[in-house]
C-alpha cells in the first residue's frame, strides 16, 4: 500500500519518475522516508533529452541481459522519442523487436527512422537484412542497393544484396556481388560461406569445395561452415569426405540422417531430367500455398502446363524443415524459362531446374 502511494506521489511530482518507478517495481522500498530524497534528487536538475536517452538505455540494457524483453522494449521506445535520430538506439529496438518475435513492429521501427534519415545507409543495410528475415528478398534488394548508392565501398551492404540475390534466384549475379565484397574483406568468413553456398543453389559443388576447405579448419569457422562443405561433398558424391566433416559437429544418428539426405538428393536430381521452376522455400505449409495463391495470375499468363507442388524438405541437412514451392509438368523448358522471367522481372524467386536449367 505504502509503495503504491509513494509511486503516486512521484509521479505527481516529477515528470521523470517513470523512469525511477519502473526501476522501483523491481526493487520494492520499504518506506517513503527513502523514497522520497530519490524524488527529490531526480527533480533537482532537470535532464536534457541526451541524458535522458541514455540513462533508458542503460536500464533497457540491463532489462534484456536479464531477459526481460518487454521492459527493456519500453525502454528503448522512451530512449528514442528523446533522441529520435540516434542510429544505436534504433538498433536495440529493432533487435529487441526481433528477438520478442515482433517483425511487423520492428520493420516499423526502421520505416519510420528512415522517413527522416533517408541517407543513412546502415539503416537501409539493417532494413534489408529484417526484409530477407520477413522472406521478403525483392524489397530487400532495393534497401541494399540505396546503401550502396550512399556508399559503395559497404561491403555488408554488397554481402546482404548478394543474399537477397541468391533467395531471387539470381545465382550468378549474387556470385557477383560476393566477389565484389569479397575484394574488400577477403578474409570474412561470412561471405565465403554464403558464396560458397550460393554455389551450391548452382549445383557448382566442386567450386563451393574450393572456397570451403582452405578455411575450414580456422578458429573462427562456425558449425554451418563446415557443414555446408559437408554439403558440398556429399552432393558431388564424395561420400567419405562428407561424412569425414558431418562428424565434426553432428552426432552419429545425425550423421546417418544427412548422408541418407545427401543421396536422396543425388537421385532426385538423376531421375529428374524435366524441366521445372523452384519458386523458393518457406517457412510453413500454410506461406508456401499463399505464396501460390498470390502468384496464380502470373502463372496462367506464362502459358505451359505447369502445376504448383509444395515439397517438405531440409534445406540445410539436420535442419529446420521448410517447404518448397515448385512448378512441375511435362512443360518444355522454354515454358519454365518464361515463366521466371516473368516473376523475376515482378521481384519474385524462381530458378530452372531439370532439363535446360542449371
Amino acid at each position: 500500500m505504502w509503495h503504491n502511494r509513494a509511486l503516486f506521489l512521484g509521479a505527481f511530482f516529477c515528470p521523470y519518475f517513470p523512469l525511477l518507478g519502473a526501476f522501483m517495481l523491481s526493487h520494492p522500498f520499504r518506506s517513503l522516508v527513502f523514497l522520497i530524497p530519490l524524488v527529490l534528487a531526480a527533480c533537482s536538475s532537470t535532464p536534457d533529452s541526451g541524458s535522458s536517452a541514455e540513462q533508458m538505455v542503460r536500464l533497457g540494457d540491463h532489462l534484456r541481459q536479464k531477459g526481460k524483453l518487454g521492459g527493456a522494449m519500453d525502454f528503448y521506445s522512451r530512449a528514442l522519442v528523446a533522441d529520435p535520430d540516434n542510429v544505436a538506439i534504433i538498433k536495440k529496438l529493432g533487435k529487441t523487436l526481433v528477438q520478442w518475435g515482433d517483425k511487423n513492429s520492428a520493420e516499423d521501427v526502421y520505416f519510420e527512422s528512415l522517413k527522416t534519415q533517408p541517407e543513412n545507409g546502415e539503416l537501409r543495410r539493417l532494413y534489408g537484412k529484417l526484409l530477407i528475415s520477413m522472406e521478403r528478398p525483392a524489397e530487400a534488394r532495393l534497401q541494399f542497393l540505396k546503401a550502396l548508392e550512399i556508399d559503395s565501398d559497404d561491403a555488408k551492404a554488397r554481402g546482404g544484396l548478394a543474399v537477397a540475390l541468391d533467395y531471387l534466384g539470381e545465382h550468378a549475379a549474387a556470385q557477383n556481388q560476393y566477389e565484389k565484397a569479397l575484394g574488400a574483406d577477403p578474409d570474412n568468413l561470412t561471405l565465403l560461406n554464403n558464396m560458397a553456398y550460393s554455389h551450391i543453389l548452382s549445383r557448382r559443388y566442386d567450386r563451393a569445395i574450393r572456397i570451403l576447405e582452405p578455411v575450414m579448419n580456422a578458429p573462427e569457422a562456425s558449425a554451418a561452415l563446415r557443414q555446408n562443405l559437408a554439403l558440398a561433398y556429399g552432393l558431388a558424391g564424395m561420400d567419405i569426405d562428407a561424412e569425414r566433416v558431418a562428424r565434426l559437429d553432428l552426432l552419429p544418428e545425425k550423421v546417418a540422417e544427412v548422408m541418407a539426405y545427401y543421396r536422396r538428393e543425388r537421385a532426385e536430381i538423376k531421375v529428374s531430367p524435366a524441366a521445372y521452376a523452384e519458386l523458393g522455400t518457406y517457412a510453413t505449409e500454410a506461406l508456401a500455398i499463399e505464396q501460390i495463391q498470390k502468384l496464380h495470375s502470373k502463372i496462367k499468363k506464362s502459358g505451359g502446363d505447369l502445376r504448383a507442388v509444395v515439397l517438405p524438405e531440409v534445406s540445410v541437412p539436420g535442419g529446420t524443415p521448410r517447404f518448397a514451392v515448385r512448378m512441375m509438368g511435362c512443360s518444355r523448358p522454354d515454358d519454365v524459362s518464361r515463366l521466371c522471367k516473368l516473376l523475376i522481372e515482378s521481384g519474385i524467386p524462381c530458378v530452372h531446374r531439370g532439363k535446360g536449367g542449371e
